[in-house]
């Protein structure tokens, strides 16, 4: 099927539009159901992506709840960044929570987003009420740097497109797994028009050596995991190559409150293959349920 605006953008009239200056860079945020009461929740993407990559699950949740999306420093329409380390990361996050008034929020993070979840979790663990890692931790396994380093490669060398159209079907080849309204979302959102009329990706070609410098913030990571207090979920997709046995057993042993489940039947990409249960998931662990795999 060809690109279809309808279900791009089906989502538009659900959030508020906000722009916030960390002091370093303006970072975009969407704001849904704004008015709600309880814990609000903050949900980071991952790597190379953007903040709309969300919107089905951010409507499913945002029933009876704040939800924030975050465009990451570098990301969709946030400004880019003269560098990309964690720890920068997380205080865009503190300038988000100061300047939006949230006491505490609860944390969702997937892939890269999962990390950037850690560091703000252990710089500010008061702030933080839940935290839930989707498919990565302080350590990525070989096979999933190589996996990373080379999505990434694919996105630059494919350079533009002459079409949504034409972005829409190389999105659907390039991800077979996910399901269709996150495809649309992608080429809707993922890309913008330059100077020669082609839409070329948003997101600051300089985040491609984010998969290298990523070695460098592990001994930060894995210290800002001693000092994380809330409760912890990791949610481990059966068919990816960013978590493995040997990380689960060092991230319980160095989490507090980490549970464990694995999602059957996935690729890494767990918010945009099973989205249902992602959000039943999610639902049971924020509420304190037990949850069910």
């Amino acid at each position: 099927m060809p690109y279809d605006d309808h279900i791009a953008s089906a989502w538009d009239h659900e959030y508020t539009n906000r722009t916030i200056n960390s002091g370093e860079v303006e970072l975009h945020v969407t704001d849904w159901n704004a008015s709600a009461e309880g814990t609000p929740l903050l949900m980071l993407h991952g790597l190379n992506v953007q903040l709309h990559t969300w919107d089905p699950i951010a409507k499913e949740l945002a029933s009876d709840r704040r939800v924030v999306l975050l465009d990451l420093r570098g990301h969709g329409d946030s400004a880019w960044a003269p560098e990309y380390h964690l720890g920068s990361f997380a205080n865009d996050i503190d300038e988000i929570v100061k300047q939006l008034e949230l006491s505490q929020v609860d944390i969702i993070g997937h892939s890269q987003g999962a990390r950037v979840g850690l560091a703000f979790s252990g710089s500010r663990p008061d702030s933080v009420r839940h935290l839930v890692l989707s498919d990565n931790g302080p350590q990525v396994p070989r096979a999933g740097v190589k996996f990373a380093q080379a999505a990434l490669a694919a996105a630059y060398e494919t350079r533009g497109f002459a079409s949504l159209d034409e972005a829409y079907e190389y999105f659907c080849s390039a991800n077979p797994d996910w399901r269709d309204e996150f495809l649309q979302l992608h080429a809707r959102h993922q890309l913008k028009s330059n100077w020669a009329g082609r839409l070329v990706y948003k997101a600051d070609p300089e985040l491609w050596w984010t998969t290298f410098m990523g070695k460098q913030d592990v001994p930060y990571l894995w210290s800002m995991c001693e000092k994380i207090v809330a409760p912890t979920l990791l949610l481990r997709a059966e068919r990816s190559p960013f978590v493995d046995d040997d990380l689960v057993k060092r991230m319980s042993a160095t989490i507090s409150k980490l549970s464990t489940v694995t999602v059957k039947s996935c690729g890494h990409y767990i918010p945009r293959e099973r989205p249902d249960a992602f959000v039943r998931i999610v639902r049971e662990f924020l509420s304190d349920q037990e949850v069910r795999p």
